[in-house]
């Protein structure tokens, strides 16, 4: 191929935000199970998270996280019916977890800025946040995490975590696209 060029259309990229319904109830438990899992597999995966955190392959090693990975492509499936057009009007849409792990940061743990280019959707949920904690950045957009607090964006949009002054235990997930049904 010739003449390669690469052009920039600038255009707003949205990131979504919500609660999950009964975080109250489900944080404490999936505190239980992270613990319990970091005591069997002690060692930290390496990557761009400068922190502890599980194999990006967890959902596989581990399936008792079944029913919480549910629960959070429920809560991802919510955000897409209430925004159909910015997802094409694919309401019957099957997306299957491509990647699944957590992270627990603690004071100056950070992430290097990144993308999940290819995944179609990556999410993070936040089941333990100090207030003191860091956001997690997208650009121009800063937000700041709460426990309970599930956010989604397109999986090629770049995104960080400063160091941070307080803990955060955050389960982070990709998603690809299945099939449309």
């Amino acid at each position: 191929m010739n003449n390669i060029q690469k052009k920039i259309c600038i255009t707003p990229i949205p990131v979504y935000t919500g609660f999950l319904d009964g975080y109250k109830e489900i944080n404490p438990q999936l505190i239980d199970m992270m613990n319990d899992h970091r005591e069997k597999y002690k060692e930290s995966n390496t990557s761009n998270v400068k922190s502890w955190h599980s194999d990006y392959r967890t959902h596989k090693i581990n399936l008792s996280f079944q029913p919480y990975i549910d629960k959070l492509v429920d809560g991802c499936d919510a955000i897409i019916q209430k925004y159909p057009r910015e997802f094409g009007n694919m309401k019957n849409v099957v997306y299957e977890v491509f990647d699944f792990w957590f992270c627990m940061y603690q004071t100056n743990d950070h992430t290097i800025k990144h993308n999940h280019f290819p995944c179609d959707i990556s999410c993070t949920y936040y089941v333990d946040v100090d207030e003191n904690a860091s956001p997690i950045m997208f650009r121009n957009l800063k937000i700041q995490p709460k426990s309970g607090m599930l956010v989604m964006w397109p999986g090629s949009l770049e995104h960080e975590v400063p160091p941070t002054k307080g803990n955060r235990t955050v389960i982070a997930m990709n998603l690809m696209v299945k099939s449309y049904e």
